[in-house]
């Protein structure tokens, strides 16, 4: 069995252009992929293959979904949205068999895409859903940043590791 084990999401908080926006019910974080280049009908493969790029990923959106709060409004504003989701998850340690929590912080800044402005249905709140194209993306999880993707400033970490300055060092 793991040693710790991610339970539940305890609650949340969504920040747009730092108002807190009340009543935020979902956010969809951005898929994030790697581009890939295919070697294709080589002499002595037995099959296909792709190789991804991992200094890079493709394009990426994500979406807030709300039932229209207080500030929500402002999540359709058109042009540039800085973006902080705070999370509170509950952290089950297995040898202790303790529950504890620990913090993750999503930081995106996007440029506003799209909104569904929802369905209209009698005894149920109206929301709505927005949507992003993502420039930059970054995850913490108990102060600790575990990714960095920075679209324009050509900056790509996990877990410490940055897959952009290598290629930078050697194109000096």
């Amino acid at each position: 069995m793991p040693k710790n084990i991610k339970i539940n999401v305890e609650g949340h908080r969504f920040l747009d252009n730092s108002k807190v926006c009340e009543d935020v019910t979902s956010v969809v974080l951005p898929q994030l992929e790697h581009p890939t280049t295919a070697i294709e009908n080589v002499s002595g493969m037995a099959m296909d293959m792709e190789i991804p790029n991992t200094s890079r990923y493709k394009s990426a959106e994500y979406s807030v979904a709300h039932n229209n709060g207080n500030n929500c409004e402002l999540l359709q504003n058109p042009g540039l949205h800085k973006q902080e989701f705070r999370v509170a998850r509950q952290d089950y340690e297995n040898k202790n068999t303790t529950i504890g929590y620990e913090g993750v912080k999503y930081r995106l800044t996007g440029l506003f895409k799209s909104v569904e402005k929802g369905t209209i249905q009698t005894g149920n709140p109206w929301g709505s859903t927005v949507k992003y194209s993502l420039k930059r993306y970054e995850e913490l999880v108990n102060g600790v940043r575990t990714i960095l993707v920075d679209a324009p400033a050509n900056k790509l970490e996990v877990n410490g590791k940055s897959y952009t300055d290598d290629i930078e060092k050697l194109l000096k």
